[in-house]
């Protein structure tokens, strides 16, 4: 067995300001694109369920048969 000492990998190193830094900036970038790709799926959900909604009722329309509205 050989000995641990101080520059062996086992032991836990403080981290650097710098990479500390690099790493928040990239964890920023991917929280921000992970949030942007979010909020742009759910309003494309949102727009085809508008438009479903929309072709389903002027399809309801057309097939349904005439007995008169509220307009009449």
């Amino acid at each position: 067995m050989t000995p641990l000492n101080e520059s062996s990998s086992s032991t836990i190193q403080p981290m650097s300001a710098v990479r500390a830094s690099r790493l928040l900036y990239k964890f920023s970038i991917f929280t921000v694109t992970v949030h942007a790709l979010v909020l742009k799926t759910t309003s494309l959900l949102r727009l085809a369920g508008v438009v479903e909604l929309k072709l389903f009722e002027a399809v309801a329309y057309s097939v349904a048969p005439n007995k008169g509205g509220a307009g009449e």
